[in-house]
């Protein structure tokens, strides 16, 4: 049969090297070697037919091509239709043997053999399907096994359409020879049965029964050429009967590569007395035609379908097919060796197909259907009619192509042009053909990425959606997106600043917001409700009253009245107690303000006079504490004991304590303590001040001490530091919150979309494809795997909820900190520091702004974490599925990108647009986020500050007409009413830039729908791409995932643009610079110590202590101005001065007609306000101004109640919290007749001032500055609390009024296992500013001063000259006595 060989043809002996290397070089001259030029070259359809599946190329399959007739047919017709009619790329492989044809088919190349397009195809690295269309596998069984069977590299296809069959013929003259004794009739032979030639067969076994010794054909006897052995010669005897003397008949055959092994076997096996005598393949035919023409006694070898036969048929060439035995067969072996005695076997040919073919089910469907019939239906043997025609019909046309007596092979051209009549010649005749490929309904296809499509269907597609939201967001909704809505918000706010006025304030020195708003602590029983009782027994009794009533009161109060009979008498103030001892070690000062940044606060001791000429060596200890400041041991500061020692002759010592710098931590001020406990060695004392604070100050900017340069543009920055000092601060927990916050989208976007991808596409599919139990068994196995997964997966999620949860610290953590940062800040500022922002701002921030930094800022990085790792996600699954198309891809045909791949770009690029351009669009919006966000931040911020003054001034509304109540209501309804439009147009505003994002992830989404779904067609009916129903789900769920957490994202950004007005503004409010004059305090105290004095260097001036001691003084034109637009808010007044005193202890009477400008002197004696320059800036470090001697503490008295509010509710409780013992605080409290549990908030004014009178003297200061003290005390004890102010200032402080009401009065520090005496100067000041009749006269040893006559009234106010200031160092310091 022709193709002999693996997978073509019946087996046959291998030839010789030599010979095979004659057969393939015949072979590819049979072919011609040219059929792939024309096959390149040529086309058959029409050029308008529209390709069925239009791939471009990007699909490729090769035709193997062998050197007969049929098979070119076949192979030519296929090709065609691959090409042309279903559009794929299609090359053609000519083989000149069809030897190694399964092997081929397997991929399992060999070399040159293989053929050129293999080895060209094979060089570039290209993907491509190869199949063999007629293969004549009946005696290939070891190839089909090894192949097919066992390792599935080729697929068996089936039935061609028709069969072959081998075998000999005779023509019909030689058949009827008279020399026969009995005529066989070889033309009846053929289809007879087989006892019919018995006779025939007989003869042939006979050894001269045939004789060739006279026919042309012949060239000498058979016996001649078996023993002449010519293996090179054209023509050749392979094979040759025992018997080797006599003439021997001759089969003609072809190369020995066909049947060989079959022609032995039957001929040694019937014993047939004739030789093999093969021609070769282009001797073959006209040898071979002359012998069947002529009639000559001779057979010829043959096959059906094949052109020779229909050659002699069109030439009506009559001829007979010998009828060999068809029972005991024998068997056949490859070599030949067998012993097969019966005809040559039906073989259906077969298609052979590489595995290639299931990864591509359009050219499954096709090779399934291809079929070629064996002729038309009332087939006519002459006939060359081509419509509904068959292979006999095919070779028949073909061989008309020729001339009449020739007999070559068909060329390439004839062979081409027969396949292509054959093609449109069943076009329309039943569309035979047409049927092997399904046509295609889907009305766009997904692997046509031309450049018409499918961009105008997209471009469509995003014209509707934008007609469609535009209609949306002006006509029907008239949305903030709108030009003319932008425009009305933009007029509404005309200035058009993104910065807040309170930022501006601050930050230029503007004009500050008036101060309207009064805080009153409200007072609530405990029920909330009051409850009716009877009226308590005395409820008409005044303050004296009720404190007559007390046994100790009364007592009290006469020895007050003894005292006072007996101060009347002193025509000078009391001197000082002497100290017990004449050697006493204190504090240089009562306080030491530093700097953060300088690592370090140097604490001096002084050492009396008197004790460091003794010529005594003293040591103290010193310890280093928390005082309750704010300050921690180790983090802040170095917790420590020192033992100080003072040599003989030195009277100062100096002690550095190292305090933390947190470089990436911004804090308010804090403090600890530093306190004297004991003498170790020597025989001094402790004196006042034993106790001293070290305020710690940052003048970092806050958050995390964000630097300088990077204070500007649109707070950015301010945000990004912000971000970082919480996350320091919170350590760990905000690490497990970021931890949990980006573990939960990994459950509901990555873990449950993969479970879903794996169960329907592989365990489903796999369940449903598989009928074996074990199979069966283990794909279940693996959906319970799945399930575990993503139960496990639920509850990871449910740990990281609860993580997040506990961890994350919105509420207490940050914004009760912030909060908390903000009050300590506001609490801790200075008099006039307060004036730049209203109380009403700064209540704003702690409540609102607060909130929204927490919320919208802190908690906001967070959920960005979140949407960021979700997206990440989101893309590596439409990556990791587009992948997993390419490596299906990189399975089936095609080179280049594959329709699949480019689906798949197109839906990461639709995932990897929305994110940019959704972020983008609320970028663009920023500035009109922030005008409309600060509109309404400014107009809520007015009408809160109505409201809060409302609700803490209740008290006073008794006092308000009908009239009036409607007028202030009226008025907050006007704020109300310019607040609500400003919060449309902000929440508007935030809602409509968040719907950019939708807008786009909708439309990408109904896109992905629309593409997606054909894609899933496509897939699901021809097998193009890789869109599976898992890999649709998947994707669908990755759009909506995409599509909610760029919302998110999203709403991030507009959120953190929100918080970013709240951040400056609280960043504003903490950077305002505080406490001034602890700053300047703080950098004279460190360029003291920078100066590094030595010990005998740090000798006191006694001169310059007396002067300390003596007065405060006010430097030669020291003057308290305010800025030119900040004069509002403040019962101060301006002043400037001439040089002026203020004698010290000694009760000193300071008038003056303006009680503002009174208030002001008070102010600067008792620090509370400090002295500016002529045009109201800070005074340089070197200039005092005001000179309060060191030491020396200085409260100034206020006016009214001080309630610690909800903190300490009664009397008690607030007057303990001054540090004196509870039974002195008590005792003093009945005294003056106070009940120590009432709440403080429901005092009246004179039983207000009464208290604040008796705090003060609690706190025991060492100077007290109080405006008219007694002006609102109630008359009953008016000149009882004179005489208690007197007592204290002449009758040596709170120890004497412990004294007189008997209450041990502490003394002694506690030290290490002991108790050390502390000494303190009995001297106390008091200055009253226009004080009233009962603590005017009377008492010889009061000082007057008028202010009248110290107030610079000149228009030329005169420059403050340095020499007359008074800069204080280690050798001018105040001493105790």
């Amino acid at each position: 049969a022709p193709g002999g060989g693996s997978g073509s043809g019946p087996r046959r002996r291998p030839p010789t090297t030599a010979a095979r290397r004659a057969a393939e070089g015949a072979g590819t001259a049979a072919v011609g070697g040219d059929l792939r030029e024309v096959f390149q070259q040529r086309t058959c359809l029409p050029q308008h037919r529209r390709k069925l599946f239009p791939f471009d190329g990007q699909r490729l399959w090769v035709f193997e091509v062998n050197d007969w007739e049929s098979q070119q047919l076949t192979t030519v017709i296929a090709a065609i239709l691959l090409r042309e009619h279903v559009g794929y790329a299609v090359d053609v492989n000519l083989v000149a043997s069809g030897t190694g044809a399964a092997k081929r088919v397997a991929k399992q190349w060999v070399g040159a053999v293989d053929g050129a397009t293999v080895g060209s195809l094979t060089r570039e690295e290209r993907h491509f399907g190869y199949a063999n269309l007629e293969v004549w596998p009946d005696n290939q069984r070891d190839k089909y096994v090894e192949f097919v069977t066992r390792q599935g590299l080729v697929k068996d296809f089936g039935y061609t359409g028709y069969n072959g069959r081998s075998g000999w013929f005779v023509s019909t003259a030689f058949a009827r020879d008279p020399t026969f004794l009995t005529s066989p009739e070889f033309y009846r032979a053929y289809v007879s049965t087989p006892n019919s030639t018995n006779v025939v067969l007989q003869l042939m076994q006979q050894q001269d029964s045939v004789n060739c010794s006279e026919s042309a054909v012949c060239s000498g006897s058979s016996a001649t050429h078996c023993m002449k052995n010519l293996p090179n010669g054209s023509e050749q005897i392979s094979w040759c009967p025992t018997k080797e003397d006599g003439e021997l008949p001759t089969v003609l055959t072809i190369e020995p590569t066909m049947d060989q092994g079959f022609n032995e076997e039957i001929a040694r096996s019937n014993d047939f007395r004739f030789a093999l005598r093969y021609l070769g393949t282009d001797a073959f035919s006209p040898t071979a035609f002359q012998a069947l023409a002529s009639g000559s006694r001779q057979l010829v070898y043959g096959w059906r379908p094949s052109m020779f036969l229909s050659r002699l048929n069109t030439r009506n060439v009559h001829i007979a097919r010998v009828m060999l035995p068809s029972e005991d067969c024998g068997q056949h072996l490859l070599d030949g060796t067998g012993n097969w005695s019966c005809d040559f076997p039906h073989q259906t040919l077969q298609k052979f197909i590489s595995v290639d073919v299931e990864k591509d089910p359009v050219a499954k469907a096709f090779f399934e259907r291809f079929s070629i019939p064996e002729q038309a239906l009332g087939h006519n043997k002459y006939s060359v009619n081509l419509e509904g025609g068959g292979i006999v019909e095919l070779l028949q046309n073909l061989s008309a192509h020729a001339p009449e007596n020739a007999m070559r092979s068909a060329t390439a051209d004839e062979i081409f042009a027969t396949a292509c009549d054959w093609i449109l010649a069943n076009e329309n005749a039943g569309a035979q053909w047409m049927s092997w490929i399904e046509p295609r309904w889907v009305p766009f296809f997904a692997d046509s990425l031309h450049w018409a499509y499918p961009y105008p269907a997209l471009a469509i597609l995003l014209l509707v959606a934008l007609a469609y939201i535009v209609f949306l967001e002006y006509p029907w909704l008239k949305t903030t997106l709108t030009r003319s809505s932008i425009k009305r918000i933009m007029a509404k706010n005309s200035t058009g600043e993104c910065r807040t006025s309170l930022e501006l304030t601050l930050r230029d020195s503007c004009a500050p917001i008036p101060t309207r708003v009064s805080r009153v602590t409200s007072v609530r029983t405990s029920g909330g409700a009051f409850v009716p009782s009877t009226l308590p027994e005395g409820f008409w009794k005044g303050l004296w009253e009720r404190a007559c009533e007390c046994q100790q009161a009364r007592a009290f109060w006469a020895h007050v009245e003894d005292w006072a009979v007996d101060a009347q008498s002193w025509t000078e103030p009391p001197k000082a107690n002497p100290p017990p001892v004449e050697d006493y070690v204190y504090l240089a000062h009562h306080s030491f303000p530093c700097f953060q940044r300088a690592g370090h606060v140097t604490v001096p001791l002084c050492r009396s006079t008197a004790g460091a000429e003794s010529g005594t060596e003293i040591e103290v200890e010193l310890v280093v504490e928390e005082c309750g400041g704010g300050a921690k041991a180790g983090t802040d500061f170095e917790a420590k004991v020192h033992r100080i020692t003072f040599p003989a002759y030195q009277d100062a010592a100096v002690v550095h304590i190292k305090v933390v710098h947190h470089e990436d931590l911004w804090q308010n001020s804090y403090w600890f303590q530093v306190r004297l406990t004991g003498v170790v060695r020597g025989n001094g004392i402790l004196a006042s001040p034993e106790q001293a604070t070290v305020l710690v100050l940052d003048d970092d900017r806050w958050p995390a001490n964000l630097p300088e340069s990077k204070r500007g543009g649109w707070g950015i920055n301010l945000m990004l530091y912000f971000v970082r000092a919480d996350r320091i601060r919170r350590g760990e927990k905000w690490r497990k919150t970021m931890i949990a916050m980006c573990w939960l989208p990994v459950h509901s976007v990555f873990v449950s979309t993969i479970v879903q991808k794996v169960m329907v596409d592989h365990v489903a599919d796999s369940i449903l494809g598989t009928s074996e139990r074990e199979k069966v068994a283990w794909f279940y196995g693996e959906l319970v795997f799945l399930v575990l997964i993503q139960l496990l997966s639920l509850g990871l999620n449910r740990w990281a909820d609860v993580v997040q949860t506990r961890n994350r610290g919105r509420t207490g953590g940050i914004r009760q900190f912030h909060r908390s940062e903000l009050l300590r800040k506001f609490m801790h500022l200075e008099h006039s520091e307060r004036w730049l922002a209203s109380d009403a701002s700064w209540l704003y921030s702690t409540i609102y702004d607060a909130h929204v930094i927490t919320n919208k800022a802190y908690f906001q990085v967070f959920v960005l974490a979140q949407s960021v790792v979700a997206l990440i996600l989101s893309i590596i699954l439409v990556i990791g599925l587009a992948f997993w198309n390419y490596i299906k891809q990189q399975g089936s045909l095609g080179s280049g990108e594959s329709p699949g791949n480019t689906q798949f770009t197109m839906f990461v690029a639709g995932v990897l647009i929305i994110i940019p351009t959704g972020i983008l669009g609320v970028c663009l919006r920023r500035k009109i986020t922030w005008i409309a966000v600060i509109a309404r931040k400014e107009l809520e911020c007015a009408w809160f500050k109505s409201c809060t003054w409302i609700i803490t001034n209740w008290r006073h509304f008794f006092g308000l007409s009908v009239k009036e109540r409607a007028a202030l209501e009226k008025r907050v309804l006007k704020q109300n009413g310019e607040f609500v439009p400003a919060h449309w147009d902000a929440r508007d505003t935030m809602n409509d830039t968040a719907w950019i994002t939708k807008w786009i992830q909708g439309v990408s989404y109904c896109a992905m729908l629309v593409f997606g779904t054909f894609a899933l067609c496509e897939n699901r009916r021809y097998g193009i791409g890789a869109m599976e129903v898992g890999t649709f789900y998947a994707l669908c769920k990755i759009y909506l995932s995409v599509g909610k957490y760029v919302g998110r994202l999203s709403d991030v950004f507009v959120d953190m643009q929100q918080a970013i007005v709240s951040l400056r503004e609280i960043a504003a409010l903490l950077n305002q610079d505080d406490q001034k004059s602890q700053k300047r305090e703080a950098r004279r105290w460190a360029s003291m110590a920078s100066l590094d004095c030595k010990p005998e260097l740090l000798r006191r001036d006694s001169d310059c202590q007396r002067h300390h001691i003596s007065a405060i003084s006010f430097g030669h034109g020291v003057c308290f101005v305010r800025p030119p637009g900040n004069k509002v808010g403040s019962t101060f007044a301006e002043l400037r001065l001439k040089r002026c005193d203020v004698p010290l202890g000694a009760l000193v009477h300071v008038t003056a007609r303006n009680e503002r400008i009174l208030r002001t002197f008070l102010g600067l004696a008792s620090q509370v306000l400090q002295p500016t320059s002529e045009i109201g800036d800070e005074l340089h470090d070197d200039i005092l101004g005001v000179n309060v001697p060191q030491g020396l503490k200085v409260l100034m008295l206020p006016t009214g109640s001080i309630s610690l509010g909800t903190t300490a509710p009664s009397i008690i409780e607030q007057l303990e919290s001054t540090g004196a013992p509870r039974s002195l605080c008590i005792a003093l409290a009945e005294c003056v007749g106070l009940d120590p549990e009432r709440e403080t908030g429901s005092l009246g004014t004179g039983s207000s001032q009464v208290f604040s009178i008796v705090r003060s003297l609690l706190l025991d200061p060492d100077v007290l500055c109080a405006f008219r003290p007694l002006s609102v005390v109630t008359i009953d004890i008016r000149r009882q609390i004179s005489l208690l102010l007197r007592l204290w200032q002449g009758g040596g402080g709170l120890p004497r009024i412990a004294e007189f009401l008997g209450q041990p009065f502490p003394d002694h520090v506690q030290g290490a296992g002991t108790q050390a005496r502390v000494y303190r100067t009995s001297v106390r000041s008091l200055i009253i500013g226009n004080p009233e009749e009962d603590l005017w006269g009377g008492f010889p040893s009061d000082v007057l001063l008028d202010l009248e006559e110290f107030l610079w009234k000149d228009d030329v106010l005169p420059a403050v000259n340095e020499s007359q200031s008074c800069q204080p160092d280690f050798g001018c310091r105040i001493h105790p006595v």
